[in-house]
């Protein structure tokens, strides 16, 4: 699963996205997470790698996004897909 720190953040700030990986109930420590966050005007990355608890987080500045439009984030962790977003406020 992945999340966000705030869905409805200010136009400008930072925000992580948080990514776990857990497969039979068991945290999978070592993997590697990488972003895709879809801007209006970019696509910006960043990546980590879950600790011992299966959760990563990396974190991203932006500036002046528009109020209303929602960022998509792509998150892969161990070859598993997931989708999470916020909309700046």
């Amino acid at each position: 699963c992945a999340w966000v720190s705030n869905g409805s953040p200010p136009q400008t700030g930072a925000l992580t996205v948080y990514g776990r990986l857990r497969i039979n109930g068991a945290a999978q420590t070592g993997q590697a997470m990488e972003s895709s966050w879809h801007f209006q005007n970019r696509i910006s990355a960043c990546s980590a790698v879950t600790g011992s608890d299966g959760i990563s987080s990396c974190r991203r500045i932006f500036v002046n996004e528009p109020a209303g439009f929602q960022v998509n984030i792509d998150v892969v962790i161990g070859g598993y897909t997931v989708n999470t977003w916020f909309t700046p406020k």
